[in-house]
């Protein structure tokens, strides 16, 4: 089980645990592109629909903010996952949030985290 917190695009935020990564390429109904942003500070990253301009999903400000829509005009869509890069012996790997990691960004990011749906 992995927890990671979820921004739609309609700005609210929330915790979600999900079974593992694979269950993010379920929520997209396609492949996760890991993006790194200046105003996420390392070892953090965002988790976006690889696929979503094209499939017409709706602008994420919060999203297109962290990655620095203001500096390059480049969008974020469809919901956002704030995840954590990590490395072992075989590379580097998009990891869950520990609790103290979600207080962290949550707290940095003045995100009000709602209960979340459900869970994958």
């Amino acid at each position: 089980m992995m927890k990671t917190i979820m921004i739609r695009p309609d700005g609210t935020a929330s915790v979600k645990k999900l079974s593992d990564f694979k269950a993010l390429n379920v929520h997209f109904n396609g492949l996760v592109e890991r993006v790194t942003s200046p105003r996420l500070p390392q070892p953090f990253c965002m988790g976006v629909d690889e696929e979503g301009k094209c499939k017409g999903l709706p602008r994420n400000d919060f999203g297109s903010w962290l990655y620095g829509v203001d500096k390059h005009g480049e969008i974020i869509v469809g919901d956002v996952f704030l995840l954590k890069t990590e490395k072992d012996s075989e590379g580097y790997y998009l990891a869950g949030l520990t609790d103290q990691d979600i207080h962290h960004l949550a707290g940095r990011f003045q995100l009000e985290l709602v209960p979340a749906a459900a869970d994958a």
